[in-house]
């Protein structure tokens, strides 16, 4: 896809190809809006101050999602049909999507233009999300090219007919606010709601107001709210607004009541990668939405059960451990409570997303167990460590301890806090070598073992570093029986494992010892923000190959 602003002189003087284009290059010239008078007074419709909210994007970025994402995302845990500010935190954000335009409606009540996409590539039968484009002097423009392109396509004329199917569907890159649309919530139905929309739209969530849309066909347009800026690195927050991630405040109390580095989540499991190769990670991904409550943004979860490319169901190694593949297909679309480490890490919060692997920064992994139901498995005798398995380069992990920076601030309306990191390449496992390591610093916690260790990721360098070992595992029988061994049990250990935020080190600033939860406007650094999460001994450090 070819994306081109339009409007400004540049543009207008350009050559465009393909019919579309065309349409819209002309279109700026002959401005050309619906006739709609609203039946409900924008002062008087529901979650209006939502609804229309300016065309711009500021304090946000524009964060990458899909029409397949927003149909698994979960209800806000508590729903308002009147509230005027975010009932979710994805409401506080800005995303953008790709799909196919199949319908599209100026809706009597509002004005907005309604348009229902599918996920790119799927039927006129399949689920569908809405966008809206509101009327209004920001949206004006938009809104007139859009009806020039429709025109174009052949497809139909808004200005005459206010509601029609496309008989071929267009392709779409969206960009707006999430919106979820409260007034047509139904206990009955609480997924789909009632009346929004044709019986293809599969949620009440929405991106509303549309601030940009590009049409995806040969050398395409981009149609832009007014007073939008421009797409290109300004479209980014100003570096006082922009954050890597958000974590809710509500998940963070539940980690720190829990006091445990196994915790238990309620995810409506969805899509499943393949079982990956030990030269990647030997594990899988499953995606799983937060019932009850999201955990922050970006919002999916992520769970990686350990090692499903060396061990079969019943825990033996096997050459082929395929029927893993049938396992989770027959747990699609199942809530199911799935335990493991709360992994919190920027790894795959930004660039190329797929079905099983969106954007996100949460994590059960590795997981121990998966309980939908009468079905159980357990994971807990998985960890471990087999010749092979992936390891980021030395230098890599070297930057990542001693580099990499995190700082957290509080986001009063959205009642969550935000973090943005600097500093450090990191990536996911890595082997780090025990230099020195106090046996009264390790201590048994709910869920497994925790230490500081002294460490060196690169046979050079030592830094500190907090140790997680995770219980049944046989590295966490080891740490907790190292505590009382005699001489020097650390003398000599490589340990494979994982990096992630450690968010005792995020809760110690956030809420410190005997003190309220802080509520920090500006930017507070993390010490120490980093943890590491052991799976076993490695029998050799990557720096000895180098």
């Amino acid at each position: 896809m070819c994306s081109i602003l339009l409007g400004s002189p540049a543009v207008r003087s350009s050559v465009l190809f393909g019919t579309i284009a065309v349409a819209l290059l002309t279109a700026g010239a002959a401005e050309a809006d619906v006739t709609c008078s609203p039946t409900t007074p924008i002062s008087q419709q529901n979650r209006t101050a939502m609804k229309h909210r300016a065309a711009t994007v500021q304090n946000v970025r524009l964060n990458q999602t899909s029409v397949d994402e927003m149909l698994q995302w979960a209800n806000p845990a508590a729903i308002s049909k009147s509230s005027n500010s975010a009932i979710d935190p994805r409401e506080n954000q800005a995303y953008t999507l790709t799909g196919d335009l199949w319908h599209i409606k100026v809706e009597g009540n509002d004005c907005d233009f309604h348009l229902e996409l599918s996920a790119p590539g799927t039927g006129t039968d399949a689920d569908r999300i809405i966008v809206e484009v509101p009327q209004g002097p920001d949206f004006s423009p938009l809104r007139d090219k859009l009806i020039q392109a429709l025109l174009a396509s052949g497809e139909g004329d808004l200005r005459h007919t206010k509601s029609f199917d496309l008989a071929h569907s267009i392709r779409v890159q969206v960009s707006g606010y999430a919106f979820f649309d409260a007034f047509h919530y139904s206990k009955s139905n609480p997924k789909r709601g009632h009346g929004h929309g044709s019986a293809m739209v599969g949620t009440i969530w929405e991106l509303h107001p549309v601030l940009q849309l590009s049409l995806v066909a040969g050398t395409a347009g981009t149609l832009t709210a007014e007073t939008q800026p421009k797409p290109s690195a300004e479209m980014e927050a100003t570096p006082q607004g922009t954050y890597d991630f958000a974590i809710a405040k509500s998940f963070l109390q539940g980690l720190e009541n829990a006091k445990s580095i196994q915790s238990t989540f309620s995810l409506n499991l969805g899509q499943h990668s393949s079982i990956h190769s030990l030269s990647t990670d030997c594990e899988m991904h499953v995606v799983g939405t937060p019932q009850g409550g999201g955990l922050g943004w970006p919002g999916p979860v992520i769970v990686e059960p350990p090692n499903l490319c060396k061990l079969d169901p019943d825990g033996n190694e096997a050459d082929n451990t395929s029927v893993w593949l049938s396992v989770f297909d027959d747990l699609s679309g199942q809530t199911c409570e799935v335990t493991g480490f709360p992994r919190i890490f920027t790894e795959h919060a930004a660039g190329p997303a797929g079905p099983s692997d969106p954007n996100h920064v949460f994590e059960v992994h590795p997981a121990v167990s998966i309980s939908c139901g009468s079905q159980k498995l357990s994971f807990s005798d998985f960890i471990t460590v087999f010749p092979g398995m992936r390891a980021i380069s030395p230098n890599t992990a070297a930057s990542c301890i001693s580099d990499r920076k995190l700082e957290v601030r509080y986001d009063k309306d959205a009642q969550q806090y935000e973090f943005r990191e600097s500093g450090g390449r990191c990536g996911n496992f890595a082997i780090v070598e025990l230099k020195a390591v106090n046996p009264q610093w390790i201590q048994a916690i709910n869920g497994g073992h925790s230490t500081i260790a002294r460490v060196s990721p690169d046979g050079q360098s030592i830094a500190p570093l907090k140790i997680y070992t995770l219980s049944r595992s046989d590295v966490d029988s080891w740490l907790a029986a190292s505590k009382s061994s005699s001489g020097d049990p650390f003398a000599g250990k490589f340990l494979h494992g994982l990096f992630t935020y450690d968010y005792y080190a995020i809760i110690k600033i956030v809420h410190p010892r005997s003190m309220e939860w802080q509520e920090m406007a500006d930017w507070v650094p993390v010490p120490y923000p980093l943890a590491f999460v052991v799976f076993g001994h490695a029998a050799a450090p990557p720096w000895a190959t180098e």
